[in-house]
């Protein structure tokens, strides 16, 4: 049947329809919205207050480490720091006439840290600038400064001591923004010898601080070291320095010196009183560059030290010419020794064998004249054993008469040779005799086992240096000298004559020195080189050790070679092979010329033979 004016009527099952859609379509919308939710933030906030009272301090600042940013505290207190990423930080607050105060914080990702920090107010503190000082020779006074470190209020202070020798200047006063000097001294009368300490008490109203004080004080009648500079130079140009050594006390002052590096050399090494040290450079040692090195001067009196600058400038090899030439024969001479004072200055001593007569011949730079004849009927040599000149023909000749005595004659201008010292001490025979004439006009000779003669123009003093013959006398300069016996090197240092350790059990024969204090030792199984108080070896080039009888230097590690019939030469230290000479007999004695000609005397034939006695020197 039709149905007409039809109502529709929810019922119960149609409102819960009904209900279901509209909520569907509430969540529809709600997804299509925007959601009102605040996204997380990481950052750190906190608050700043009075440490004593916990009142906020506004006006302050805010920092990190690691840096993130500088903010502002706010007038309550609070801070807030935006800018930090998830990490460690340490949080600091500062603000004037506050101390500064710090926290550390850990901050997640999305979360808030909090750091609240307490800050001091600033009061007025004490700082001293030591807690304690030395008073010595060498600084009689002390300085330590008082300060207020905050620059806020002041503060009262006074000074006390509890050693009568301690003194102080200003006692007391008061600090606000100036520092205060204090100077410290002592009144020394009142101090006991030796090392004395004691304590400045500064007392204030804050406290009170101790500097202490050591005072060394000398004997009066004690020595005390005090060298002329702390530090010398030597440029290229400059071979050797001095420093001066003194005594500023009482007493005798004994001392050695010492060095750090092997191409410094000394002389004298040791001595009594005042001296004058050389300082001289190896510079044969060293490459081109510069270099740096300590002189130390222990003594009774206190050690003192002085620093070394030296600049090496790269040099040529030395030249050592490859080959001699003869320059004169003598037959019947049986030559002993000679003196090269220059390429026209040269001495020969020795004897002839037809009569045993000593001989002396000379080399102008021409010709050859026999000195023999000056030395007159009276002296009776038999046989020349050394000879030693100086340019302008200053020097001495040492030998033995018919009774086998020493003869020493000195000559002092011309061609004559005149004042014959003759039995300087009571004996019947003298042993090739050795000899050096020095450039204050000094002799030394060598004729007795063990016993050294020194002549001073006046009187002859002599030197009981062991028992075996000195075979070589050797000088610089008449405060350094030096002698070799088969077993023993000596040195001396213009006092005394003392033993130096040598790195060889063998027999010696030679020494051959330089100014800047350069020692080559001649031994049957090798040559050894003194530099710097240490020893190194020539050596061939195939690392063999060379025995010599002589040797002679040209620079300080370069030079020649004498053994059996053999030169060689040296050149840096390494050692040639043996060098042609004419057929002139076995060579005895080889000497370098002013301008590094090499001289050498050759001795051949035998007493039955008759002997010959050639001069060569290098082409």
């Amino acid at each position: 049947m039709p149905i007409r004016n039809a109502r529709l009527q929810a019922g119960p099952a149609s409102r819960g329809l009904y209900s279901s859609l509209a909520l569907a379509l509430s969540l529809v919308a709600c997804a299509r919205a925007p959601l009102d939710i605040a996204a997380p933030v990481t950052e750190i906030v906190g608050r700043v207050a009075d440490a004593t009272n916990g009142v906020p301090l506004g006006g302050g600042t805010v920092t990190t480490d690691p840096a993130s940013s500088t903010v502002s505290v706010a007038a309550d207190g609070s801070f807030r720091i935006s800018s930090v990423t998830a990490g460690r930080y340490e949080v600091r607050a500062q603000r004037d006439g506050y101390r500064a105060a710090t926290a550390i914080v850990a901050v997640r990702e999305g979360e808030r840290a909090v750091a609240d920090l307490r800050l001091q107010e600033l009061g007025p503190e004490l700082a001293v600038s030591t807690g304690s000082v030395t008073l010595d020779m060498s600084a009689p006074v002390a300085t330590v400064t008082l300060r207020n470190a905050t620059n806020v209020g002041s503060i009262a202070w006074r000074v006390t001591s509890d050693a009568p020798w301690l003194t102080a200047q200003p006692i007391g006063g008061v600090l606000s923004t100036q520092p205060v000097v204090l100077t410290i001294g002592a009144d020394r009368a009142a101090a006991p010898v030796g090392v004395s300490v004691a304590n400045l008490t500064i007392t204030t109203p804050l406290g009170t601080r101790v500097v202490t004080v050591q005072l060394l004080r000398e004997d009066p009648m004690a020595p005390r070291l005090a060298l002329g500079t702390t530090r010398l130079t030597l440029d290229a140009s400059t071979a050797e320095g001095t420093v001066a050594v003194a005594n500023a006390g009482a007493g005798t002052l004994t001392w050695r010196a010492e060095t750090s590096v092997p191409w410094l050399n000394l002389t004298p090494r040791e001595g009594t009183g005042s001296a004058l040290v050389r300082v001289m450079v190896d510079r044969g040692a060293l490459a081109a560059g510069t270099y740096t090195g300590v002189v130390t001067v222990v003594s009774n009196g206190g050690t003192a030290t002085v620093d070394i600058g030296v600049t090496v400038v790269a040099s040529p090899v030395p030249f050592l010419p490859d080959g001699w030439t003869t320059v004169a024969t003598f037959p019947g001479l049986r030559a002993t020794s000679f003196a090269v004072v220059s390429d026209a200055d040269v001495w020969i001593g020795g004897a002839v064998q037809t009569d045993g007569g000593g001989v002396v011949q000379h080399w102008d730079g021409l010709r050859w004249t026999d000195e023999s004849l000056a030395f007159g009927s009276a002296t009776n040599v038999q046989e020349v054993t050394d000879v030693a000149f100086r340019s302008g023909g200053a020097g001495a000749v040492a030998g033995t008469n018919v009774g086998s005595r020493l003869v020493v004659m000195r000559r002092s201008a011309g061609r004559l040779v005149t004042d014959v010292l003759t039995d300087i001490v009571n004996a019947q025979y003298a042993a090739s005799p050795r000899l050096a004439a020095l450039s204050d006009g000094t002799l030394w000779v060598a004729a007795y086992p063990g016993l050294l003669h020194r002549f001073d123009g006046t009187r002859w003093q002599p030197t009981l240096l062991g028992i075996q013959q000195i075979l070589a006398l050797r000088f610089t300069e008449p405060s350094d000298g030096w002698a070799v016996t088969r077993s023993q090197l000596l040195h001396f240092n213009g006092v005394g004559w003392t033993p130096v350790t040598v790195p060889t059990s063998s027999a010696l024969s030679d020494v051959a020195v330089l100014p800047n204090g350069v020692v080559v030792l001649a031994t049957s199984t090798g040559t050894h080189r003194l530099s710097g108080g240490r020893w190194t070896e020539w050596r061939d080039a195939q690392g063999r050790a060379v025995p010599a009888a002589r040797v002679v230097l040209v620079t300080s590690n370069s030079g020649w070679l004498v053994n059996g019939s053999a030169v060689r030469r040296v050149i840096d230290g390494v050692v040639s092979a043996p060098q042609s000479l004419p057929d002139a007999g076995a060579p005895i004695a080889i000497a370098i010329g002013p301008t590094g000609t090499g001289w050498l005397l050759a001795v051949s034939g035998s007493r039955a033979n008759g002997y010959t006695t050639t001069v060569l020197r290098t082409r």
